[in-house]
């Protein structure tokens, strides 16, 4: 598009004569088909085997290291637990 007498306006300063210009619209839309593929990924192992409770990210979210991104069930562990401490006690 070329420039036209509205789009640049002439406005007059202390020193010398300023030119002031308007912001248009490009009207340009793509429609195509295409992939988008992330930056990077990563794969997350949990340390315990269990079944998920809780997931507390949603997809996309930016997560740092650290954060707890899944809760798993305690049950089986604190069972284990309890078992192990039963065991010391009776020695």
């Amino acid at each position: 598009m070329f420039p036209t007498s509205n789009m640049f306006r002439r406005r007059k300063g202390n020193r010398e004569d300023q030119f002031c210009c308007s912001h248009l619209a490009i009207g340009v839309y793509v429609s195509a088909l295409s992939v988008v593929s992330p930056v990077s990924t990563v794969a997350v192992k949990s340390r315990v085997d269990g079944q998920p409770v809780k997931v507390n990210y949603q997809e996309g979210q930016p997560v740092q290291a650290g954060d707890r991104l899944v809760e798993i069930d305690a049950a089986p562990f604190q069972a284990a637990l309890a078992q192990a401490e039963g065991q010391n006690t009776a020695c």
